[in-house]
């Protein structure tokens, strides 16, 4: 996802499949479980596109700064930037909202668990929410302007991944939606001003910051 739109490029020896002109810029992506649909958050909306055909599915008109399918690929979750809702559960097919949650700050990333029962925002504050909209955790806010970009999931939903400025978090996420603190690594010796995106590799060893 660029400020241009979306390209796609070959896996293998990386050349040019597609380009999508999104018009606006795109700041998140996500593909679906079934590798049919892709999501874009571009200014003002979110666009779904079918993969096979490039054709746009749907435009969801909303404010948002992340997106991410649920487990199943019928849902949905938005992080949203302005008041008052600050995450939305939404139907991946119609667009129909199924869910709208209130903090006191931006959601920047979400992630809905691989085990489909909880969704993760980061912001000025981590928060995690229940399917119904109401917050089990929260660790924040950070104080002096720290902010959360980015949250990712172990492939097994038991550890939760965040960058906060030059610290990586690693929490680990009770069965309640608790999160208890499970290790944290300092980056700034690597002259990393802020971290942007993090993502938990599928065999759950590794982990990459942005």
């Amino acid at each position: 996802g660029t400020s241009a739109g979306l390209y796609f490029y070959s896996a293998g020896d990386y050349s040019l499949v597609h380009f999508i002109e999104t018009q606006t810029s795109v700041s998140d992506i996500a593909i679906s479980p079934d590798s049919q649909t892709i999501a874009a958050v571009a200014t003002n909306e979110i666009l779904l596109y079918q993969i096979s055909d490039w054709q746009l599915l749907l435009s969801i008109k909303v404010d948002a700064n992340s997106v991410d399918f649920s487990p199943d690929g019928q849902k949905l979750a938005l992080g949203i930037n302005s008041d008052p809702d600050y995450l939305q559960l939404r139907n991946a097919k119609t667009g129909e909202v199924i869910v709208t949650a209130q903090n006191q700050q931006a959601a920047w990333g979400v992630k809905i668990s691989p085990r489909g029962d909880v969704i993760a925002t980061g912001g000025y504050s981590t928060t995690i929410w229940s399917l119904d909209g109401s917050i089990l955790d929260q660790y924040g806010p950070y104080v002096s302007g720290g902010h959360t970009a980015s949250v990712s999931f172990s492939p097994d939903g038991e550890l939760l991944a965040e960058g906060s400025d030059y610290y990586l978090k690693i929490w680990r996420v009770l069965d309640n939606g608790r999160i208890i603190n499970y290790r944290e690594i300092d980056l700034s010796k690597y002259n990393s001003a802020s971290i942007f995106d993090v993502a938990i590799s599928p065999d759950g060893k590794m982990v990459a910051t942005a």
